[in-house]
């Protein structure tokens, strides 16, 4: 026997059915957000290790970290403690050479930087909030020199500069050896698309320009904070849409009973 339901009771049914569906909705947002309630520490490089001070001095799980790796920089670098008032962990990375110009074009054709790079495991992502590190002039000043961050995967062009830092304009300036500390800079990353869930990798450039090959650059602490999340295979999100039809089919035939 069929019975014919009223309009009102056919209401009541879908707005029935429509609150799992709505709730089901709720937590797959909740699920896909919870990671980034909050940054840690993807990769961080101390200087520390005598030897291996390129190397990435811890790794969160879920990711990998290459040495740092220098492109037409000086022989012989990274050397040891430089800054004559500094702590201990202070140590000069890369001495760079400045194939003349003060401008992120110029870098860019000279060549000179130093990278790293920084891949999530199979089945993760990663998105970036900010990468920080201390730096300072190795050697006496005054004299004009400059660095520069780039990513891949905001390109490599002048114009798209993460960061710029100069010994002689900006604020604040990289301070010389003579200082008290280096200079503690933080660039902020979560704006850039490009920059969040990340699947394959992304490489950093820290391009540099120096007067001579006698002066150079030095830094510290370079870390890179973000978050690491799982990605939801598509058969995930299959099953999501298997199950709300299937609830959606028997909400049609409770309104036809």
């Amino acid at each position: 026997m069929h019975m014919k339901t009223t309009p009102q009771t056919q209401a009541l049914l879908s707005s029935t059915i429509r609150r799992p569906l709505g709730s089901l909705a709720l937590f797959s947002a909740a699920l896909f957000s919870a990671a980034s309630l909050h940054a840690d520490v993807l990769a961080a490089y101390d200087m520390q290790t005598a030897g291996a001070r390129t190397n990435a001095s811890s790794v969160l799980s879920g990711v990998t970290a290459t040495s740092l790796t220098g492109n037409n920089l000086a022989s012989g670098s990274p050397g040891s403690a430089t800054f004559s008032a500094a702590p201990s962990d202070f140590y000069t990375t890369w001495a760079f050479i400045g194939a003349g110009g003060s401008t992120a074009a110029n870098v860019i054709s000279s060549g000179d930087y130093f990278r790293l790079t920084l891949t999530p495991t199979a089945g993760n992502s990663i998105t970036l909030s900010s990468l920080s590190f201390d730096i300072f002039a190795a050697t006496a000043g005054p004299s004009a020199r400059q660095l520069y961050l780039f990513s891949d995967k905001t390109g490599f062009a002048g114009g798209s500069e993460l960061f710029t830092g100069s010994t002689v304009s900006g604020s604040p300036l990289i301070p010389y050896n003579t200082a008290a500390a280096g200079q503690n800079y933080s660039v902020d990353l979560s704006g850039y698309g490009a920059l969040a869930n990340i699947t394959d990798s992304v490489t950093f450039r820290f391009y540099t320009q120096t007067p001579t090959a006698s002066q150079s650059l030095a830094l510290d602490d370079i870390t890179i904070n973000g978050i690491v999340a799982t990605v939801t295979e598509p058969s995930a999100f299959a099953l999501l849409g298997l199950s709300g039809l299937a609830l959606l089919a028997v909400s049609r035939r409770r309104c036809q009973v």
